[in-house]
């Protein structure tokens, strides 16, 4: 836990650093943003093959059938699944070796590539270290385990951007990317209806309501999106007949941003909403998670929004109440790892690499 805390410390100062110098030395900016980038992506590349639940489920098998079958198509014809892009990546990574290492580090180049854009783009707007701190201590460690997903979630995170700058169809083909990865990455979609739900006068009652029916009908809003194929039939009866008991903190700190928007004066009133929603569909999903791993899963996508739109909020407020909420912000997502780690949550912690350490 102190390893990935510490990665976690040093990769949002080379970010924060290189967007605060990006004018005035360009030349530094981009090494340092070169550093912010190689740091977690090395960490998280030579890693150990069995390193993540995921890893040992479908990680180590997929890669090297992609080695075994230098035939793309029927490489592709071979799974069930309509995530073709994962594996479209293990077999581009298979053509160049059978190192399943190197799979690893381009893998987690996409997506700290993918993060550090969507960094750039709302450095002027926010406090860039707690952003890149959150994704860090929450998504990048995790990820490790999350294969698919964490990638799904990086095109996702990125896809928000677009939406910001209201350029919809880069939007719509990074979701697309996405869940070529992941099938969930569908569930990005919640945020335009967010953005939409905005205009309506009485928007809260509509996500009050929403969240409750939601709730009350999860089972056979559930059994409908995997009668449609949204998920693999191998995956159905893991994400609709179990749960998973490790989301405790993650209520916590969903709970926390709700909580945040009735104390802090956040003057726009459009981006109050915006994190009171985010939080309550994110609340409503993971109280689910206990009957459906899915709604785990979903809790992620309004998650990644309110990494942008909380340190937004944040920046926005008077001097004292910026420096305590960042506080309070940032003591969030180290005990979020804290917990995760008495808990061993995922068996991505403590870290481990070979590689790394006989090289040290």
């Amino acid at each position: 836990m102190e390893f990935y805390l510490i990665i976690s410390i040093i990769t949002s100062i080379l970010f924060y650093i290189s967007s605060n110098v990006a004018n005035k030395s360009p030349i530094l900016s981009r090494v340092l943003f070169l550093l912010f980038i190689l740091l977690p992506t090395t960490i998280g590349g030579l890693r150990n093959w069995n390193l993540g639940t995921d890893m040992l489920g479908y990680g180590t098998i997929y890669f090297y059938d992609a080695c075994s079958n230098k035939n793309l198509l029927k490489h592709l014809e071979s799974y069930e699944s309509t995530e073709y892009g994962y594996h479209l990546l293990n077999w581009l990574c298979a053509r160049t070796t059978v190192a399943i290492n190197f799979f690893l580090f381009v893998a987690e180049l996409i997506k700290i590539i993918l993060v550090g854009l969507t960094a750039w783009k709302f450095r002027s707007q926010i406090n860039t270290f707690i952003f890149i701190f959150a994704y860090m201590l929450f998504f990048w460690w995790y990820g490790f385990s999350l294969m698919r997903q964490s990638i799904a979630l990086c095109f996702c995170l990125y896809s928000l951007v677009c939406l910001y700058d209201k350029k919809y169809i880069p939007f719509i083909i990074l979701v697309i990317l996405g869940y070529l990865f992941h099938n969930s990455a569908i569930f990005i979609l919640i945020i335009p209806i967010i953005i939409f739900l905005s205009t309506f006068k009485r928007r809260l009652p509509i996500v009050i309501f929403s969240s409750i029916g939601i709730f009350v009908f999860a089972s056979l809003l559930f059994s409908i999106a995997a009668n449609s194929g949204l998920f693999a039939e191998s995956k159905r009866e893991l994400y609709l007949d179990s749960g998973v008991t490790s989301a405790k903190t993650n209520i916590l700190i969903m709970a926390a941003f709700l909580l945040f928007t009735f104390v802090a004066k956040i003057r726009n009133k459009d981006l109050r909403f915006f994190i009171r929603a985010c939080s309550m569909y994110g609340l409503m999903f993971l109280s689910l998670s206990s009957l459906f791993e899915v709604a785990f899963r979903v809790s992620f996508y309004p998650m990644l929004a309110l990494l942008i739109a909380v340190p937004m909020a944040i920046q926005s407020l008077n001097k004292t109440m910026r420096n305590i909420s960042t506080i309070a912000f940032v003591s969030l997502f180290i005990l979020h790892i804290v917990i995760a780690a008495i808990h061993g949550m995922a068996d991505t912690i403590p870290y481990k690499s070979t590689i790394l350490f006989n090289l040290l």
